[in-house]
């Protein structure tokens, strides 16, 4: 599995049989690219929980609102499942963002 470097603002650590990855910076194209990777990588080595801790997120864009989607999608395989972390701010913004109209009571 490739490393994550700092410079990449996707940090992955292992939280037993699961993978934890931390986002920082703008989630944008580029970052979205390298964390639907991240999460491609979690998926295969067999991950049984994935989480993607946003409480770093400074701000975002459209395509970082689609990689959301995308890594949704790439984790549906996942038996634990994807999970969220974040508190207010960007990364929550983001996520009520991307699922715009799939959340009842919820809008962007």
């Amino acid at each position: 599995m490739p490393p994550y470097d700092q410079d990449s603002c996707v940090h992955r650590t292992v939280d037993g049989d699961g993978v934890v990855l931390a986002v920082e910076g703008t989630l944008d194209d580029a970052l979205g690219t390298v964390l639907l990777a991240a999460v491609t990588d979690a998926v295969a080595s067999g991950s049984t929980r994935l989480d993607i801790d946003l409480s770093s997120l400074a701000a975002f864009d459209d395509a970082g609102t689609a990689a959301l989607l995308a890594c949704r999608d790439a984790a549906a395989t996942i038996n634990g499942g994807l999970h969220y972390r974040t508190c207010g701010g960007a990364g929550r913004e983001a996520l009520l963002a991307a699922y715009a109209g799939e959340v009842p009571g919820e809008s962007a």
